[in-house]
C-alpha cells in the first residue's frame, strides 16, 4: 500500500502536480570544472553524415540551442568518406566524427558554467541527423577540490567571480628538476659542438 503510486482526484488542480525541475548539476557548490559528454548516433542519414557544410551547420545549430557562445568552428572531409570538425565555444568545445558507410556519428561535448545543457545539443542533433537512438555518457572533468571554485563564463556573464585558491602542488613556476635537467642538456649540446676531432 506504501508504493502505491498517489492518483489525482478528478477535480484536482492540474498546478498540485507540476513538476520540479530538476537541479543542474552546476547549482550550488562544485568541486570540479566541467563535464564532459560523449554521445554516439546510430543509425543516421548517410548522405547528410558525409556532407561537410550541413553538419558544421548542424553542430553550430546544437551549440546555439543549447545556449553556447560560439567562437569558431573547423571542419574536414575525408576521401572517401567521412567528416571531422569542432565547434569551439566560450564554455569549451563540440567535436564530431562521422562514418558515413555505417550511419554513426560520435559526438564530444565539453563544458564548463551552468548555461550550457548537453541534453539540448543531443535532443538537436538526434533529430537532425535523423538518428533512430542515441547514447550518452556523461564524466566530471577537473576534480579539484577547492573551495570557492568558479568558471570563467560565469564572470563573463556578469557575475562577481570568487577568488580561487590556488591548488598546494601549483606553484606557477617551474619545478626545480625540470630546470636542471633543461640545463644539463644544454650543456651537454654546448660541449659537444666544442669537441675537437
Amino acid at each position: 500500500m506504501e508504493n502505491q503510486e498517489r492518483i489525482p482526484a478528478a477535480n484536482a488542480s492540474p498546478k498540485t502536480f507540476k513538476r520540479e525541475k530538476a537541479r543542474h548539476p552546476f547549482d550550488g557548490p562544485v568541486d570540479y570544472l566541467g563535464r564532459q559528454v560523449t554521445v554516439d548516433f546510430f543509425d543516421c542519414e548517410k548522405l547528410l553524415l558525409n556532407d561537410t557544410n550541413r553538419i558544421e551547420e548542424l553542430l553550430i545549430g546544437a551549440a546555439k540551442a543549447s545556449k553556447a557562445t560560439v567562437v569558431k568552428s573547423l571542419f574536414h572531409k575525408f576521401n572517401p568518406y567521412g567528416v571531422s570538425g569542432v565547434v569551439v565555444i566560450s564554455e569549451s568545445h563540440l567535436a564530431i566524427h562521422t562514418w558515413p558507410e555505417y550511419g554513426f556519428a560520435s559526438v564530444d561535448i565539453f563544458t564548463c558554467g551552468p548555461v550550457v545543457d548537453p541534453r539540448v545539443c543531443q535532443r538537436y542533433l538526434a533529430q537532425h541527423l535523423s538518428s533512430a537512438r542515441s547514447e550518452y555518457h556523461e564524466f566530471k572533468r577537473g576534480i579539484l577540490r577547492l573551495e570557492g571554485m568558479s568558471h570563467k563564463p560565469i564572470a563573463v556573464q556578469g557575475i562577481e567571480e570568487t577568488p580561487v585558491r590556488t591548488a598546494p602542488d601549483l606553484k606557477g613556476h617551474v619545478s626545480k628538476a625540470v630546470v636542471k635537467r633543461r640545463r644539463s642538456l644544454r650543456r651537454g649540446k654546448s660541449s659537444a659542438r666544442h669537441a675537437h676531432p
